[in-house]
């Protein structure tokens, strides 16, 4: 609710949206230039954004000229990250893992494999950003400002982080296990349908973040004192 907290979460959602729409165009122009419109699009776009998010949360503030002071507080990726995000991306690696084994036993290193090895490899570089956001220094500042901070962090970590990787993941799974279909007799049509219509879910209820109630819940309290 005070000015310097609004500051420093407005600045933290504008870099995370503008990243990631970055990231989602990128994986569009792919689509285009490196496979001439024949590739996966919804899979590039989706890549994308999920690369984009991870870029923003690498983002480090220049350090002013002069002494500086820091925080002796100890942080790590548990007091940020909540269950339910840590849950989904160590199912979705796990399910991973297991398209991987199978590919590589029935199919050799093809796409399936290449795809399952793929989300492993998105979600362990989400889960080591991850690590960096909650451990990155602090500069000594105000009590108001170090929770907003820590909500930066959590929202960083949760829904910047965990949530791009693990709708990606689902989608580089969906990929490869419809590439299996027809060793699986049908079961991989059935997993990679349900895999996408999660990540479906996943991506659209993150849109913008997930925070757009948080503007109408401030306009709706904010009304009053206008009138």
């Amino acid at each position: 609710v005070e000015p310097d907290q609004q500051r420093l979460l407005t600045r933290w959602m504008l870099r995370a949206r503008r990243a990631r729409n970055i990231g989602g165009l990128c994986g569009l122009l792919a689509w285009v230039l490196a496979t001439r419109a024949q590739g996966d699009i919804l899979l590039l776009g989706v890549g994308g954004i999920a690369l984009g998010a991870m870029a923003a949360e690498l983002h480090s503030v220049k350090p002013q000229r002069g002494a500086r002071t820091a925080t002796l507080d100890v942080r790590n990726l548990g007091h940020y990250l909540m269950d339910q995000d840590r849950n989904r991306m160590i199912g979705v690696a796990g399910v991973s893992l297991m398209l991987t084994v199978v590919a590589l036993a029935t199919d050799g290193f093809g796409l399936a494999a290449l795809c399952g090895t793929a989300a492993l490899v998105i979600l362990g570089l989400a889960n080591l950003v991850q690590r960096r956001v909650a451990s990155r220094p602090r500069p000594a500042i105000s009590a108001s400002l170090r929770r907003a901070d820590d909500l930066a962090r959590e929202l960083a970590i949760g829904r910047g982080l965990a949530r791009p990787a693990t709708f990606f993941g689902l989608a580089l799974f969906a990929r490869g296990a419809l590439s299996l279909d027809g060793t699986l007799d049908g079961i991989g049509t059935v997993l990679g349908v349900v895999a996408w219509i999660y990540a479906f879910y996943l991506w659209w209820s993150n849109r913008r973040l997930g925070l757009d109630f948080l503007l109408d819940r401030s306009a709706a309290i904010s009304e009053p004192a206008l009138t």
